[in-house]
């Protein structure tokens, strides 16, 4: 496997653009004719392209394209936040996936309407088995195409956790019952990653997401494609370029620690000759800069005080109960007006702030919490 991160300068959504940084890449290292590809985007939840919540469907195109050109056949898949094959429908619809399939003739793989596979995992941390849609296995190659964003929990939800979309449905869920902590989770994403890992992954970070994401984030223009054999590789470029020691990043941390995908000396191919700049704007969620700044001991007292939770704001909320389904741990019911929700239940994973489609659920700080904002 080719440890090599290249890096594509594409300043917009343009598919002859992008093709041309996909025939750089794979002309000299893969081979699709006659072969049938799996793309795994990042279908997080009903966004529409521009909200770039999602792998931005150009680049799916692009793909496509460059596979049928090819000689090669391909299918897209992925299991959204949430369950039913309504949904993931509903998700493939908003996000652009499902006119990329009619327009190709290509079929849209829905991983929550298949039998599953159990994944036996000897040196499971959190997991000793878990369970992947069997479509999964249904390719001569899988291509993974996150998208370049921050996460509340993880810091980033870049090429590795992107792979969470392959575990169907509801069973995503226990990811977040077990892991319940940033380290305790990486540990359970390392676990599925072990067994479940792309030929390549080909990064969106054209408009990335900052500061509050991975759903309510700001876009941010950031111009690059990366495209690695090696993805937590390539997830440990991405840090750095945003200015993150990765092994401050858990789940990266974790993959290097467990000897599934080393982050040093990594060699690194930028296919331009522009600096970087957009990248010193980038922005991380504030709690981790106020982690990263702070003696650990002066931070975990003071981490004490801020409090943080979901709200309903019942003016946006249209009741569809997404939110009940998706949460881990039940801290949420159905009532006959809203939902309710058992802060004793909860565990701040904020997936209900994630899959809400109106912005309903939001997350709620108290006055320590809000200070720190203003500080920062």
């Amino acid at each position: 496997m080719d440890k090599t991160v290249h890096i594509y300068q594409n300043k917009g959504y343009d598919i002859v653009d992008i093709k041309k940084s996909l025939y750089h890449y794979f002309d000299r290292k893969f081979h699709f004719n006659n072969k049938k590809v799996l793309l795994k985007p990042n279908l997080l939840k009903a966004a529409a392209p521009e909200a770039h919540v999602t792998t931005h469907p150009i680049l799916i195109e692009a793909l496509v394209q460059y596979i049928l050109d090819m000689g090669g056949k391909c299918v897209i898949g992925d299991s959204p936040a949430g369950w039913g094959i309504a949904h993931v429908k509903h998700v493939a619809d908003v996000t652009g996936m499902t006119n990329i399939c009619d327009k190709y003739n290509i079929a849209f793989s829905y991983f929550d309407a298949t039998e599953m596979r159990k994944m036996i995992i000897k040196t499971g941390v959190v997991f000793k088995e878990i369970f992947v849609a069997e479509n999964y296995f249904d390719c001569d190659y899988v291509i993974n195409v996150p998208k370049l964003k921050t996460h509340s929990l993880t810091v980033f939800t870049l090429g590795v956790k992107n792979m969470l979309g392959v575990v169907p449905g509801l069973h995503k869920k226990l990811f977040h019952e077990k892991g319940q902590d940033p380290k305790r989770f990486a540990q359970a994403i390392c676990d599925l990653f072990s067994v479940v890992q792309p030929n390549v992954t080909v990064l969106d970070g054209i408009i990335g997401m900052h500061r509050n994401g991975p759903a309510n984030g700001d876009p941010i223009p950031l111009g690059r494609i990366f495209i690695s054999e090696q993805t937590n590789a390539l997830d440990a470029v991405v840090c750095r370029m945003c200015g993150v020691d990765p092994l401050q990043v858990p789940i990266t941390r974790a993959v290097h620690e467990r000897g599934i995908g080393d982050i040093h000396n990594i060699p690194v191919q930028k296919e331009y000759s522009d600096h970087d700049d957009a990248f010193k704007s980038f922005q991380l969620h504030k709690i981790y800069k106020l982690r990263t700044n702070l003696p650990v001991q002066v931070f975990c007292c003071l981490f004490a005080l801020f409090k943080y939770k979901p709200k309903i704001n019942t003016s946006a909320c249209t009741k569809c109960h997404k939110c009940v389904v998706i949460c881990p741990t039940g801290a949420l019911s159905r009532t006959e007006s809203y939902p309710q929700l058992d802060l004793d239940k909860c565990v701040r994973c904020f997936c209900c702030c994630e899959i809400c489609p109106t912005g309903a659920m939001s997350v709620d700080k108290n006055f320590f919490a809000k200070l720190v904002n203003e500080y920062q």
